[in-house]
């Protein structure tokens, strides 16, 4: 990645330089969280085109770059040292940058202050796929087996597996536009509260994709694997190779409103 022009690289000091003085204010942590996104997201792009093995759950590259902005930051960002924003701050320190000191220019610490995010973004992004490999495979491998009984059927284009149910054999709408992964985590939502097992969140996973008559009945085996890691990211814990229990009867009466509203949506989307 190229410098920034002298312009950006001044108005991206100057915000660094403010928050760095006052890092109590949430307006000029807001503005400094903006620069920390915008640039870790353009790094982490950087290093895809690299070939760096980044995490990757989905055909949304947008989506998944975005997801892992965020779990890169909040490590960055965290207490360190039983000191707000010590990380970020230790470095300035360590480093002899005098940010408060008007003779230091806004370039030069932003050029600095990239070099520390850079640098994080190197340290956590493998220790971001070591906590994850393990659990994520496991889920990866139970999913492809799923998809390998009886009640599912596979399609190859353009060397992609796509999987669509048995009964829908002849039935296929060709010529419907794949569903889109954010409309596809609404459904594996719905899904998930409405079953007891993954088997049965597969399938209520395709039943409701019938029911969107707007889009095709075949899904990405990629896409349906990522849907399935990114509802257990949020609501299942893992431990060790054991996968905790799913929601409880009661858990899902109480989300009874929450799959009407969602099944609604997806039906007038």
């Amino acid at each position: 990645m190229g410098r920034p022009d002298g312009n950006n690289a001044e108005n991206y000091g100057e915000t660094i330089r403010a928050f760095l003085n006052d890092p109590g204010d949430p307006r000029l942590f807001n503005a400094f969280f903006k620069v920390c996104q915008n640039h870790t997201k353009g790094y982490l792009y950087h290093l895809k085109k690299k070939g760096w093995r980044l995490r990757i759950h989905t055909n949304c590259l947008e989506t998944d770059i975005d997801d892992l902005a965020i779990d890169t930051l909040s490590g960055f960002l965290s207490p360190h040292k039983g000191r707000e924003f010590g990380l970020i701050l230790e470095y300035y320190e360590i480093q002899d940058i005098p940010y408060s000191d008007p003779a230091v220019s806004n370039p030069s610490i932003y050029l600095s202050f990239l070099k520390l995010l850079r640098r994080n973004i190197h340290k956590i992004i493998p220790r971001l796929e070591s906590e994850e490999d393990h659990q994520t495979a496991i889920l990866k491998r139970r999913i492809k087996a799923i998809l390998k009984s009886d009640i599912y059927l596979k399609l190859e284009r353009n060397g992609q597996d796509f999987y669509y149910l048995r009964k829908n054999r002849g039935k296929l709408r060709h010529g419907k536009a794949i569903i889109d992964f954010e409309k596809l985590m609404e459904i594996a939502l719905l899904a998930f509260y409405d079953s007891n097992t993954r088997v049965e969140l597969c399938l209520k996973i395709f039943e409701q994709l019938d029911l969107c008559d707007d889009f095709s009945n075949t899904l990405p085996q990629n896409n349906l694997i990522g849907a399935v890691i990114k509802v257990n990211s949020q609501y299942v814990e893992f431990e060790c190779s054991q996968i905790s229990s799913w929601p409880s009867p009661e858990e899902n009466l109480e989300h009874k409103a929450i799959q009407k509203a969602i099944s609604s949506a997806i039906k007038k989307a």
